[in-house]
Order: structure tokens, then sequence, then C-alpha cells
């Protein structure tokens, strides 16, 4: 029982270390990674660091996928929830702003943002920062 209750408590610490040092958003090699990926890498990296014999691994494999999928589910929830919401203040902003402004004024501010809305999706996506050469110093 001890055991499992050290393994428990160096799994938490690990975790809880290794979320704290992730960028806002998670990093970018993890996104693509099924649920069982990064349980798997998880439990590798904990087998390696902690020198885990065979029993451990095992129960740790278990309790990483276990805790990988809550999380997933969490964030899950956690950005539809978001998603909603946002989607609502736009709606009660627009509505307003209907109110405030003349017909040709929305109407002008519609395309403005349809304009905007096809161009951000033209733009190529990659890593965000300063465009163009870097300065090496």
């Amino acid at each position: 029982m001890k055991t499992k209750n050290l393994i428990l408590a160096g799994a938490a610490l690990f975790l809880s270390v290794g979320l704290m040092a992730q960028p806002k958003g998670g990093s970018e090699k993890a996104k693509g990674l099924t649920v069982e990926e990064k349980a798997s890498k998880q439990t590798e990296k904990m087998t390696e660091m902690l020198q885990l014999n065979e029993k451990q691994k095992s129960d740790v494999a278990e309790i990483n996928l276990s805790f990988t999928k809550q999380t997933d589910e969490i964030k899950d929830r956690y950005q539809k929830q978001m998603r909603e919401e946002l989607k609502a203040a736009k709606l009660e902003k627009d509505t307003k702003l209907k109110e405030a402004l003349t017909s040709d004024q929305y109407k002008k501010m519609k395309d403005f943002e349809a304009e905007r809305r096809d161009d951000i999706k033209e733009k190529p996506k990659g890593p965000k920062g300063p465009k163009g050469p870097q300065n090496s110093k």
C-alpha cells in the first residue's frame, strides 16, 4: 500500500511540475498525440527518471492513462463552454451595436468583419512571432 501511495505521490508531483512547465495551450508536440500516446510518453519518462520496476511501470501506466483521459475530458468541456460563452457575448455585442449604429454604419461594419475573416482564412498558419528575417547578434 505504501508503494502505491508513493507512486501516486510521485506521479502527481511529476505531472504537476510537467504541466506548470508547459507553455500556455500545451506543447506543439503533444497536441497531435492520442490519449494513449500521451500517457505512454509520461510513463516512459517516469520509468527512466524513477527507475521503476515492471510492476510499478504497469501501475503507473494505468494511472497515467486514467489521468490523461480525465484531463482531456475536462479540457474539452472547458473549451466547449468557452466557445459558447464567447458566441453569446458576441451576439449580445452585435445586438447592441445594431441598435446604436445607423443601418449604413452597421452594414459597413459587417462588411469589414467579413473581409477580415476572409483575410484570416487566406493567411498561412505557421509559428507566431515577428515576421521577416531575424537579426542575429
